[in-house]
């Protein structure tokens, strides 16, 4: 019998509105004929769309998200640099990154975290700040919607993070760090001068989703105790006013 295929598209698209505009595209691809069921292929498409006045937002559409671009965040000492170049950040834990670090810390303290990591893919300006930080220097620096998250993690597993994500030099999962130690190339992790993988405790960490889903940590013995309603954009916002009060 001869084939008679019916070929339907169907296209989806959803916007949603956020610091990141997702457009999300479903195709979903039908084929049929006289001789098969109907075989059906879906396709998720997932594009994001950074808004930027670059690419002609205006302060009503970053207010809507809740963001003042223009409004100062805080004023830095005249020998404090955050940098931010990709060079530096996907290669070793810099004072950017420590203070995003710190500041997820603060922001979890409720749980009692005590070590912070990211990847510093996370961080995408490629600049260096300086002096007085505006809004939208912040935006610039985390423009992703990651929201913050509290694990509680076993200290062999999160030695094993560390040591492969700080092996990982150039490459955007390259994890950086605060409050634990290594003195050996990242072989060893001390918290007060105790190796992490020995000691046989768990340990509350602050990080993001994202790093959850995409190391190790996505084990199932590794318990999700919080997940904040905040992203590490809000969150650096919030500790940079405390630290370096504005101008």
């Amino acid at each position: 019998m001869n084939e008679d295929p019916t070929l339907s598209l169907l296209i989806r698209k959803k916007v949603f509105s956020r610091l990141i505009s997702y457009t999300e595209v479903n195709i979903l691809l039908r084929v049929k004929n006289h001789d098969a069921d109907r075989h059906c292929l879906t396709l998720n498409v997932q594009v994001s769309i950074m808004s930027s006045y670059n690419n002609g937002a205006n302060d009503s559409e970053f207010k809507e998200l809740g963001y003042e671009p223009n409004a100062i965040v805080s004023c830095l000492p005249i020998d404090v640099e955050l940098d931010g170049r990709l060079n530096s950040v996907r290669s070793s834990t810099t004072l950017l990154t420590a203070e995003i670090c710190e500041s997820m810390l603060k922001l979890t303290a409720y749980n009692q975290t005590i070590i912070a990591i990211i990847n510093g893919g996370t961080v995408r300006i490629d600049d260096i700040l300086r002096e007085t930080i505006i809004q939208y220097d912040i935006i610039r620096t985390l423009p992703f919607g990651n929201r913050v998250i509290a694990l509680s993690v076993p200290g062999h597993l999160l030695a094993q993070v560390l040591t492969k994500g700080t092996s990982l030099k150039g490459n955007g999962i390259f994890i950086a760090y605060t409050r634990v130690e290594t003195f050996d190339g990242g072989n060893t992790w001390l918290l007060n001068g105790t190796d992490i993988s020995k000691s046989g405790l768990y340990y509350d960490v602050a990080t993001t989703a994202y790093i959850r889903d995409f190391t190790q940590l996505n084990k199932s013995y590794v318990i999700t105790l919080h997940n904040a309603n905040v992203t590490q954009t809000k969150s650096l916002m919030q500790y940079l006013t405390i630290k370096y009060s504005p101008c």
